[in-house]
């Protein structure tokens, strides 16, 4: 190997190395945050008696009609806003006009899978809001 090509070589290491950090950073600020949310959902419940752990459910239960009706009006918004909202990811991600133009045409199997998932997923508040 010559000069130029070894320099060529150490450049690119230094690159991934640089991209392979900011994944790790990333994933490690993910799973900090994961973690704090753990702890104080178990330092909640472990306050809480069975009683009040219990009328907590049977409220978010009652409130299950106006999640079902939020995720929907979501869905929709997405919907009819999708290309702006993809616009203005594509701009702060910095995507090349290929990758944005790919994404914007698949609107209609984006929300097929949100509404799927949906489905799947949800089918006991669905259930709850027809009996």
């Amino acid at each position: 190997m010559t000069t130029h090509e070894n320099n060529r070589v150490a450049g690119n290491a230094g690159k991934v190395t640089g991209r392979f950090k900011g994944s790790l950073l990333r994933g490690l600020k993910i799973a900090g945050f994961l973690a704090a949310f753990l702890l104080v959902g178990l330092t909640i419940m472990s306050s809480l008696s069975l009683e009040q752990i219990s009328n907590l459910d049977q409220s978010l239960m009652d409130m299950s009609i106006g999640f079902l009706l939020f995720r929907w009006a979501a869905f929709l918004a997405l919907m009819f806003y999708w290309r702006g909202v993809i616009a203005w990811l594509g701009r702060k991600k910095q995507w090349s006009e290929a990758h944005l133009g790919n994404i914007i045409n698949n609107r209609w199997q984006v929300i097929a899978l949100f509404i799927t998932l949906e489905l799947i997923f949800n089918h006991r508040s669905y259930l709850s809001a027809l009996s």
